[in-house]
């Protein structure tokens, strides 16, 4: 495995802000507003989750939330790694178990649901998706592909005068 050039680093390093920037952008959005809020990022959840606002009475902390909490983490490890030289193998490690994790995408509706307990009136409640919760699943699977496309960091056939 060829080491990241610049290329493949600034590239990964911006996935990472991407990914990162996520945490403060609009993850949930619920109708009618829960806690005073109707849109929900990864801080905001957080936030009321170790206030123990969140889950609600009733609901139970998911491991889909910990999913959540461990992509956000693998990133710092991610940045982390984009610092060691050599081969990006760190880096492949952490964004191919990111990768896992963001496959379980697809359960976190429900993984919502439980946490905001449906508020008690599951009839007029209504959740929808915020642009984190499109973008998130999206940066590990990305840093995958960086690591691996290493015709990224070659210089093209007419910059090379071929």
């Amino acid at each position: 495995m060829k080491p990241l050039g610049r290329n493949r680093k600034g590239l990964a390093l911006l996935v990472i802000a991407i990914g990162i920037y996520t945490f403060f952008a609009t993850m949930v959005v619920v109708e009618p507003p829960i806690l005073n809020l109707t849109k929900w990022s990864a801080l905001d959840i957080t936030v009321t989750v170790y206030d123990g606002r969140l889950p609600v009475p009733g609901g139970s902390l998911d491991e889909g939330l910990l999913e959540i909490a461990l992509i956000y983490a693998l990133m710092i490890l991610a940045l982390a790694a984009l610092c060691v030289p050599g081969p990006p193998r760190a880096l492949l490690v952490i964004s191919t178990i990111g990768f896992a994790l963001s496959s379980l995408a697809k359960f976190w509706d429900s993984t919502f649901h439980r946490a905001f307990g449906y508020y008690g009136h599951m009839q007029q409640w209504h959740m929808s998706r915020g642009p984190a919760w499109w973008i998130l699943p999206w940066i590990m699977p990305v840093l995958v592909a960086i690591c691996f496309a290493k015709t990224l960091d070659e210089p093209d056939a007419e910059s090379r005068g071929d």
